[in-house]
Order: structure tokens, then C-alpha cells, then sequence
């Protein structure tokens, strides 16, 4: 269809609740908008997305390398211990031991994989998001309690 959007979701896994009926955009150039969805469907890796008054090739392009996101009130409720990836940008790092190492910097991408970037006295240093590497979120105090895998970050 002309006018879709390719969206590349953060993970591949991840689906939008079906109650959604606009996205969040920030453009490259740091322009925010609030696009109504006409239509959405699944393909391979990404989403299509048809936005209302996006009706061709070009001005779905002018969205190419935008943010995407669904504002807070719109995303699914979690379970107890659940959190957002999103959540996790700007919280506190400590170890089992409480020992701090740092900030969460960002959420970057190594393929399909999100993994976390955390500001150490070090420099910068990723974390995988999967397995057993994120022990516990606390929001209240907006630390992240992990486990380093053996190696990672020697």
C-alpha cells in the first residue's frame, strides 16, 4: 500500500495492543506529532503502518529514522515485577552486593537483541536485556538491580 511506514519494533516479539489508535512520532529533525492509525499489519521483522493523511511514498518517507512511540496511558498494564525497557533510561545500576556501577545510558540494538548501555566509571558498557542478566527494577528509588555475565565486562 502506498503511504505505509515501516516500523522496526525494539522487540521483535512485541506486539500493539490492539486498542492503540495513534503513535507518538519525534522526526529527525525533532519534530513531534501524534499520527492517527488507519490501518497496521505484521511483515517478517516490522509493522506497516498506514497513518491517516500519509497517503504517499513521499511523505511516508519524510518519517524515515523517526522515534516511535505509544504515550504511557496507552501501553498494556503489567504484571507485579514487569517494567518497560523504556523505564529503565536514567535509573541507578547496583550489583547483587548493591555495589554501584552505574547509569542506563540508553537501549541499543545489536540485531534483534535490545540491550542496555550503562555509563560506568569505565565508559560505556552494554548489558543484554534476556537471560539472567536483569535481576530486579526498583521504580520507587529507579535502580536496576543486575548480574554481570562472567567476562562480559572485563
Amino acid at each position: 500500500m502506498r503511504g505505509e511506514v515501516r516500523l522496526l519494533p525494539s522487540n521483535v516479539d512485541d506486539e500493539l495492543p490492539e486498542e492503540v489508535t495513534h503513535l507518538h512520532v519525534r522526526t529527525p529533525k525533532g519534530k513531534e506529532l501524534s499520527l492517527e492509525i488507519e490501518s497496521m499489519r505484521p511483515a517478517q521483522d516490522v509493522w506497516l503502518v498506514a497513518f491517516v493523511g500519509i497517503h504517499d511514498r513521499d511523505e511516508a518517507q519524510a518519517l524515515a529514522g523517526s522515534e516511535v512511540w505509544l504515550s504511557e496511558q496507552e501501553l498494556p498494564g503489567l504484571a507485579p515485577g514487569e517494567y518497560y525497557l523504556a523505564e529503565l533510561v536514567g535509573a541507578h545500576v547496583v550489583d547483587e552486593k548493591n555495589a554501584v556501577l552505574g547509569e542506563v545510558v540508553n537501549i541499543a540494538k545489536a540485531g534483534d537483541r535490545a540491550l542496555l548501555a550503562i555509563r560506568t566509571a569505565r565508559g560505556e558498557e552494554l548489558l543484554p536485556t534476556e537471560g539472567d542478566a536483569l535481576v530486579r527494577f526498583d521504580r520507587a528509588q529507579h535502580t536496576l538491580v543486575v548480574r554481570i555475565p562472567e567476562g562480559l565486562w572485563d
